[in-house]
């Protein structure tokens, strides 16, 4: 054990009231695969029991003290809940973004938030056994307190491009999927024009759904609710590229079912479970009340993942770029993709496009599969905290840490005699003690020297 002199709540000078923690180790994965051959994919999934997503603590490296300037800055709505009739926040047990971030904090020692994932059921994607990752926080907050550190690395349209390649590997006709998928960025600005939608993110959102409404189920109901929700012309009839898409998937769906007996009686038996219902505030994950549709979603995120966790695991035995002081398997998993933290990125490949690269030559060696990885863009729909984070280097080192309550870092505050206290040497080498520095400034040498 190594003593940490940070302490875990603000407490009395008193060593009891400090804990141990050891510094971390590179963990050895046991079961790894070698990835020494290329995967066997089949187009009927065998029942996976043991994976690499669900068989480690990973961590995600993000800064407390910018935590904490988001969760009192006001710009986080307390009264802001999440719905009620969620299956994924009546697992979690968490009522809203305000108290998600704040658990988050609370769980986060020296900037490392420790994670461990599992499935909530036999199939399909993995999810944080407690809701405690960014992947579930909700994306503006989320990339507020990131988007300076890391790099956003997704499979570019992951459902219909998987598709595509099982298709293409099984010899099933996928002509219309293949074309919706190459040409994705052609059709939602043909829809956007057909239905007279806002040439912005908004129309391109709208665009995107009419076209993923039809992997998933896709029939008359269905187009029905999207041209309700978005208001759209009922008279215009579906566009035919959409009706072609929709019965080319139903076709393939019912090959895949026929290969799938397993996953399709687990469909079955489960539906009754999630029917019409929600999960994590889309109706995908659940099939958008069909069972056929149910299927679909399960056996695509459950290629999705298997693909992501095996990229990972690539990752994770073979490279640096999961490492960081000390510790493997540093990164934010977001079901069709991960972030890596910059500095990784740029000192081993020393340009994000690179390892884009790298990953789709990857993912064709292991899998076969001919995906293309893009980089995502964090810059978008965040929380300005600059603003917030300006006022620190106006403010005396020792008020700042009174308004976050820490009683040690305090000390000449009191007017008590704490050179001795205060001195480096005392804590031999160790930079602090302040557990609420903000580390956008560097701490005086002792109490009584402030920053000009």
């Amino acid at each position: 054990m190594n003593k940490n002199f940070y302490c875990t709540s603000c407490t009395p000078w008193d060593r009891n009231n400090w804990y141990d923690q050891s510094l971390p180790e590179y963990i050895n994965y046991p079961d790894k695969i070698t990835f020494d051959k290329k995967v066997n994919v089949e187009i009927t999934l065998p029942f996976q029991t043991n994976n690499f997503l669900t068989s480690l603590t990973f961590y995600e490296k993000v800064s407390r003290n910018l935590s904490l300037t988001l969760l009192n800055s006001g710009k986080v709505n307390k009264n802001v809940k999440y719905p009620t009739n969620d299956l994924y926040y009546d697992y979690i047990k968490i009522n809203s973004p305000y108290e998600h971030l704040k658990l988050y904090i609370n769980k986060n020692v020296d900037d490392i938030v420790p994670v461990r994932f599992k499935k909530y059921s036999t199939w399909g994607r993995v999810f944080e056994e407690n809701g405690l990752t960014l992947c579930s926080i909700p994306g503006k907050m989320t990339r507020s307190l990131i988007k300076d550190e890391y790099y956003d690395f997704d499979i570019i349209s992951s459902a219909p491009n998987i598709l595509r390649n099982i298709c293409e590997m099984f010899k099933i006709d996928c002509s219309a999927i293949k074309y919706v998928a190459n040409n994705k960025d052609k059709i939602i600005n043909e829809l956007i024009e057909y239905y007279g939608l806002p040439y912005n993110k908004d129309g391109k959102y709208i665009a995107k759904d009419i076209i993923y409404v039809n992997i998933y189920n896709g029939d008359i109901e269905d187009m029905n609710k999207v041209y309700k929700m978005y208001n759209l012309d009922v008279i215009k009839p579906v566009p035919e590229i959409i009706v072609k898409f929709r019965d080319n998937i139903r076709e393939v769906r019912r090959k895949l079912i026929q290969s799938n007996p397993i996953l399709w009686n687990f469909c079955k038996s489960n539906f009754q479970n999630v029917r019409n219902k929600k999960f994590g505030e889309t109706e995908n994950l659940c099939g958008r009340g069909s069972m056929e549709g149910y299927f679909m979603t399960i056996y695509l995120q459950e290629y999705e993942f298997r693909i992501v966790s095996g990229i990972l695991e690539y990752l994770y035995t073979h490279t640096n770029l999961l490492k960081y002081k000390g510790r493997n398997g540093v990164f934010i998993y977001e079901y069709d993709g991960f972030l890596l933290l910059k500095d990784n990125v740029d000192e081993q490949f020393g340009d994000p496009k690179k390892v884009s690269k790298f990953l789709e030559d990857k993912t064709k060696e292991l899998f076969g599969f001919d995906l293309e990885w893009k980089l995502g863009n964090l810059n978008e729909k965040y929380i300005d905290l600059e603003k917030e984070i300006s006022q620190f280097y106006k403010m005396d080192p020792a008020l700042y840490n009174v308004l976050n309550g820490c009683w040690l870092c305090n000390y000449d505050k009191q007017n008590l005699e704490n050179d001795y206290l205060m001195d480096r040497s005392f804590f031999n080498g160790i930079c602090g003690p302040p557990c609420n520095k903000p580390d956008f400034f560097i701490p005086p040498i002792n109490s009584k020297n402030q920053l000009k």
